[in-house]
């Protein structure tokens, strides 16, 4: 089931707070593909934060992949 990203997600928002929540909630929602580009996303404003890593760890673990 593909998720809908939140409208204000896609106001641009530079909220990596709010990036990295979507990230999870997609991939809760079986949704890797939204969780990933989510997490792209983060890491595109945030390039040195290592939190993206450790979350796209957590995503990769939580939908099998």
């Amino acid at each position: 089931m593909a998720l809908k990203e939140p409208r204000w997600v896609l106001t641009g928002t530079e909220d990596t707070s709010a990036w990295n929540q979507l990230a999870y909630t997609a991939s809760y929602a079986g949704d890797l593909d939204t969780a990933m580009k989510a997490l792209r996303r983060y890491q595109a404003i945030r390039p040195l934060d290592p939190n993206v890593l450790d979350s796209m760890g957590d995503v990769n673990m939580v939908t099998g992949h």
